[in-house]
This record gives structure tokens, sequence and C-alpha cells, in this order.
């Protein structure tokens, strides 16, 4: 325990909850992740097996992210942040901050009187309380912080989740959090969907691509086909079990085994994803203590379908392709200057500091002329994406045989980039 909890009264009768932290718990920290970091680096080198697990990496996490949770003004923060993300949904709280009264090591909440979910669990309550609901409501919420947010409560034990009278759920404790970016989000929660649709070529793929993305040994990033097989075999042994077993708490693990997976046929894992999924499988064991019979692929398969399928939509397309258009038009703006000063170069032999031959010179004049073509077509695909970037955003736009005007300029424009690419592949150039 890094810190006590008292009740209180502020002089203006509220009545709050705080958080004080025991003496000497910052310097403790240090000194206790300072020798578990030591073991780490020792495991990794004499153990081939902890490399792919970067257990040095994961120390590191949990030492920033205890640092984290000693500084209550950041777990303020946290539990602010918390509360906009889930401010319009009725069942789901975050306790009010009072800044005046809190600090790096003192942090002042509003009181709200309810029971932890740890008592719930033990039946040391009077309150009738529907705990299939609750588990929902809690599997939800996670869900959403996963996949929708990126910002997600590390450590969702029973302890840091309340129950109130009205059967609402209240987070507390933020000093461990986790961040997902978009890119790592969007891949989360596709390998869960494969996961569920059974699809080996896809988890493949996402392995490969999680190697050679968040891999710091560039050595390690360069896959044989052995590995690559063998990574294969033992994924269709994964989904196999997974096909027999359709209890509460198997599917979570399942995502725990499958990064492992990836590390023991030498695919290394992101930091981030090992934190999800331990944050998963404290998840699961909660709701299936809740709920024994609760199918998680029941109510998770349609939510991941529909995240995937939103990431996916026109109207967000089109926002990401409106900033792409930006930096074409940028690129255009810019690239005449650059063309005038490969062609002084040209004449005055001053490629690389070297003389060029006539053989070299007709190249570069071939891919001039490809650089011009390419040129023509970019401008003209970039207005079609501006264009259906900006009538995006106009209420009401015009519908053309019962289709969005915008809809069919963005995929026009994908169209026409897709047949001028499969027209240059034919010719070769």
């Amino acid at each position: 325990s890094l810190g006590q909890v008292h009740r209180a009264r502020l002089k203006s009768g509220e009545r709050v909850a705080v958080k004080v932290q025991r003496p000497g718990a910052k310097e403790q920290v240090k000194l206790d992740t300072k020798v578990l970091e030591i073991i780490a680096r020792l495991a990794e080198k004499y153990f081939p097996a902890a490399r792919g697990y970067k257990l040095a990496e994961v120390i590191e996490e949990f030492r920033r992210w205890t640092m984290n949770e000693l500084d209550y003004r950041k777990e303020a923060t946290n539990c602010e942040i918390f509360s906009k993300f889930f401010e319009k949904d009725p069942h789901i709280y975050g306790p009010k901050v009072f800044w005046e009264y809190s600090g790096d090591s003192v942090l002042t909440l509003e009181y709200v009187d309810g029971a932890s979910l740890q008592r719930v669990l033990s039946g040391n309550t009077r309150r009738k309380l529907d705990n299939k609901q609750l588990a929902r409501r809690i599997g939800d919420s996670f869900i959403k912080q996963f996949f929708e947010y990126g910002f997600f409560h590390a450590d969702p034990h029973p302890g840091n989740i309340f129950v109130l009278k009205n059967g609402d759920l209240m987070f507390l404790d933020f000093g461990m959090v986790g961040f997902l970016d978009a890119r790592l989000t969007g891949i989360a929660s596709a390998m869960l969907l494969a996961l569920l649709q059974k699809d080996i070529e896809t988890l493949v793929q996402f392995a490969i691509e999680l190697d050679e993305s968040f891999s710091d040994s560039k050595k390690s990033s360069v896959k044989t086909n052995a590995q690559v097989n063998m990574l294969r075999k033992e994924l269709n042994q994964l989904v196999l079990q997974q096909s027999h077993s359709q209890k509460s708490g198997q599917y979570s693990r399942l995502m725990f085994e499958l990064l492992n997976t990836f590390v023991r046929n030498g695919f290394a894992a992101p930091v981030d994803l090992i934190m999800l999924s331990k944050s998963i499988l404290t998840l699961d064991t909660v709701m299936a203590e809740l709920d024994p019979e609760l199918n998680l692929e029941e109510w998770e398969r349609p939510m991941m379908e529909k995240i995937v399928k939103d990431r996916f939509a026109a109207k967000k397309i089109a926002a990401r392709m409106q900033n792409t258009a930006f930096v074409i038009d940028d690129l255009m703006r810019t690239l005449p200057q650059s063309t005038a000063k490969i062609i002084e170069n040209l004449e005055a032999g001053r490629i690389g500091g070297q003389g060029v031959s006539a053989s070299q010179l007709l190249e570069y004049e071939r891919l001039l002329n490809l650089r011009t073509k390419v040129r023509f077509y970019a401008v003209l695909a970039a207005a079609l994406l501006v264009a259906a970037a900006m009538l995006y955003r106009v209420p009401g736009e015009p519908l053309v045989l019962g289709i969005e005007a915008s809809t069919i300029s963005l995929y026009g424009a994908f169209g026409f980039i897709l047949l001028y690419l499969i027209g240059n592949f034919k010719k070769g150039t």
C-alpha cells in the first residue's frame, strides 16, 4: 500500500475522501524497481526466451507507472480525463477532484457513498445488486477504454471499482493508466476480431507488423520462413483450442496466449500490448466472478465489429484523406523548384559529385517525364479527395442516384488512383 484514504469534510460542508501518501514511498519504489531492472537484464542476457518479452522495458514501464501513481497530481488529471470520456454514460462515474486541496502527495476527491466491488463479491453488503448487469457494464466500459478512447484503467481489481446505491459504477485509483495510440489501438482491436473469426493469416501478418514496427533490434525484425511457418502452426492450435472453449474466462487468456505464441516464435510483442493483456486478464477474472455463465464472445463480437467498421467509415477516411491531400498539395508546390535543381545539376554533370553518361541522362529524362505525368494525376486525385472532404462538412449535400456526392467523389478518387496504378503496372512503368 502506497497511501491511506481518510474521510473528511471541507469548510464548505462537502464530504471528501483524502488520500495521503505514506512517508518514504517514492524512495522505496525507486530502490525496488532498480533491483528488478538488474534481475530483468540478467534474465535477458542468460535466457534467450526472455528477450522477446522485453523484461527490462516492462520493468521500466512499471516503474514509470508506479512513479506516476505516486504523483497524485497526475492521478487527479487522469481521473478528470476518465470522467470527461464517460460524462455522457449514465452508469459510469469518475469522482470530482478538489484541486485546491490536492498536491503531489495528497489527493482530495468527492466522497461518494458506495461499496467496493470486493465487498460485493464477498457478499459483505446488504444491497440487492444484479451481478450479471454489473459484469456487463464493467465489460462494456473497458471495451470503450481499450478500443475507442485508447486510455484505460490499468489496474481494474475489485478494490478500485465502487458500486453505487443505484448500481452505477465509480472507478478509483487512476495512478496506473495505459495509453494506446490510434495505430496500436487499431491493431489490438483487429487482432481480437481476427481471433474471434479464427483468421490465422491475418494474425500472422499482425505478428510480422508488430515485430517490424515495434522491435528495437533491426536484426530481430528479419524472420525466416521456418519461424513464420511455426508461428502459423501454433496459431492453428490456439484457434482450435478456442473453438472448444466457450466458458467465461477462456477468451482473454487466449489473447494473452496469443502474445506468448508470438514471443515463443521470435516475434517481439510491444510493451503496451503486454500491459493491455494483463489488464484484460484482471478484468476477466472480475467479470467471471460476477457472472460465471457470461459468454464473452456473444457480446464482444458485435462490439468489436462495430469498432473496426467505424475505423473504416467513409467520413473518417475522408478526414484522413483531407490531411493527405494537404501534404500532396505542399509537395506539388515544391516540386517545380526541386525539378529545376535536378535539371541544373544534370546540365552541370553534378550528380553525386561525379559526371554522368549519356545513357544516364536519357534515364533521368525518362524519370522526369514520368514525374510530370505522376504530378498531373496526383493533383487530380488530390482535388477529388479535397472536394470529398469539403462536401462532408456541408449539411444537406446533394444526392446523385440516391448516393451522397461526397461518397462518389471519395471512392471515385480511389478508383481513379487504382486504375492508374493498374495501367502503369501493365505497361511496366
